[in-house]
């Protein structure tokens, strides 16, 4: 049985496409992303330190302190189905300070659950057909009053390619 020319050039390219939808994608390394942020709140102008996880705050990520002047922040990543806002919340009122939410380059005075659930799902329905490997983090920005936060260029941050 003879093929014609045309079937076997499509034989011949799906073959190698195929085999490389197979090849799996690593996954993303978790402090990468406290890098980038670290990063950018240092080319912000702030002093930043990476102590780790907060006695105070029982939420299970690393957080990030940032100060410039009288300006003092903390930055969380927390989940996207909004679980951890009222421990969020309470530590801000504990320590008299705001709590803002970016979230894709926006700054929200309340986490927009509908649209950071959504997204990740999306993002994790992606990622098992290997299309995507990036999640795009919530940050809960809790800041001083002296904080200007919603005037950081946070749209910076999440429009590198590695970090959303």
């Amino acid at each position: 049985m003879n093929c014609s020319p045309a079937l076997k050039w499509f034989v011949a390219l799906s073959v190698p496409l195929t085999l490389a939808w197979k090849i799996p994608v690593g996954p993303e390394d978790p402090n990468h992303r406290t890098s980038e942020i670290i990063k950018f709140l240092a080319n912000s102008g702030f002093d930043v330190t990476f102590p780790g996880k907060l006695i105070d705050l029982q939420i299970d990520a690393p957080n990030i302190r940032a100060i410039s002047g009288v300006c003092q922040m903390l930055i969380v990543e927390i989940s996207p189905d909004g679980s951890e806002r009222d421990e969020i919340h309470g530590f801000a009122t504990a320590t008299a300070e705001r709590v803002f939410i970016v979230f894709q380059g926006r700054v929200y005075a309340e986490q927009p659950v509908l649209l950071t659930l959504a997204n990740n799902l999306w993002s994790r329905f992606l990622g098992k057909l290997r299309l995507a490997r990036h999640i795009t983090p919530v940050l809960a920005v809790i800041a001083t009053e002296s904080c200007a936060v919603q005037q950081l260029p946070w749209n910076l941050l999440y429009q590198q390619e590695r970090f959303s």
